[in-house]
Parts: C-alpha cells; sequence; structure tokens
C-alpha cells in the first residue's frame, strides 16, 4: 500500500509540475526553436493560415509571421469570444494586431497581406516535461553513486563508502516510477 501512496504522490507532484509550465511567465521557461518544415499552409481566403505543431509541444512562446509588425505569445483557444471574431475578415487579426487560436495540432494565424507567400520569421515554444528524460537522468546519477562507491571498496575507503551508499539510497528513493 505504501508503493501505491508514493506513487499518487509522484502523479500529483508530475500535474502540479505541469500545471506551473501553463501558467509561468514565458521568461521563466527554456523554450525550443523549430523549423516548421516547409511553409505554412494558408487558407482559402490566402490572408490567413495553419502550422502544424511539433509532437512535444506545450505551449506558445513566439509566433511571428513575415509582415507582422509585432509577434504573438499567447493564443485564442476555441470557443473564446475572440476565436469567433476571426470567422469575420473584419473583425478578425491583423498584421498590426495578428492572433493566434490553438486548435487540433495546429496554430492558426490571423491575417498575413493577401497575395503574399506565407513564412514563418519565427516561431518559439515550450516542449512538455519529459519525465522519461528525468527518470533516465535519475538512475544514470544513481548508477555513477553506485560505481564510486564500489570503487571506494576496493581501495578500502570506508567513510566515503558510506557516504556513497547513503547519497545512492537517497536517489533511489526520489526516482519517479
Amino acid at each position: 500500500m505504501q508503493n501505491g501512496h508514493i506513487q499518487s504522490a509522484q502523479l500529483s507532484q508530475s500535474k502540479r509540475a505541469a500545471k506551473k509550465l501553463l501558467t509561468l511567465p514565458l521568461h521563466r521557461l527554456n523554450y525550443m526553436q523549430t523549423n516548421t518544415g516547409g511553409a505554412p499552409d494558408s487558407m482559402d481566403d490566402t490572408r490567413t493560415g495553419s502550422i502544424s505543431l511539433p509532437g512535444d509541444y506545450l505551449r506558445l512562446h513566439t509566433l511571428r509571421m513575415q509582415g507582422w509588425t509585432r509577434p504573438v505569445h499567447k493564443v485564442v483557444r476555441e470557443g473564446d469570444a475572440e476565436y469567433l471574431l476571426q470567422f469575420s475578415e473584419w473583425t478578425r487579426g491583423t498584421k498590426q494586431k495578428p492572433v493566434v487560436v490553438e486548435s487540433n495540432d495546429r496554430l492558426y494565424y490571423y491575417s498575413v497581406d493577401a497575395g503574399t507567400v506565407h513564412n514563418v520569421e519565427r516561431f518559439l515554444y515550450i516542449p512538455r516535461f519529459d519525465e522519461k528524460q528525468v527518470y533516465d537522468d535519475q538512475v544514470a546519477e544513481a548508477i555513477a553513486l553506485h560505481c564510486a562507491r564500489k570503487v571506494c571498496e576496493v581501495f578500502g575507503m570506508t567513510e566515503q563508502i558510506t557516504i556513497f551508499t547513503n547519497e545512492t539510497n537517497s536517489v533511489l528513493e526520489n526516482i519517479r516510477l
């Protein structure tokens, strides 16, 4: 039963970490720069388009299309009042005040100059937290500490053996499963 309690606490901790990534100010987070893999898809009216999201995408940091006077740092969600305004060419975003909508693994942008080629000038995003990488790093640390303990055993360094044993046990207790 103890193991179930630990896993529940770890899951709760992971949820808190993910929530922090969604709410922390952008300047406090590490971001990834992406090459969108070619030109974005332009829509029928040629002033709007969409970009496929990377597989590890969590949150937008910056999107700036060529021709925009400023970047966008916040997305509009489907169902928001501002989202509904994007369906009219008179109320949608402009190159002076662009709007980006996140929907179905794509970012939809409004608007660029009609008749121009759509080019991404800058696209930065916050990647998802990779728990597997954290787990792998913790396991590697435990192995390194165990190896250091074994070296100390060979040389008869009893005080260091105790230190490395305690450190290894501490790391192993904190590994998230």
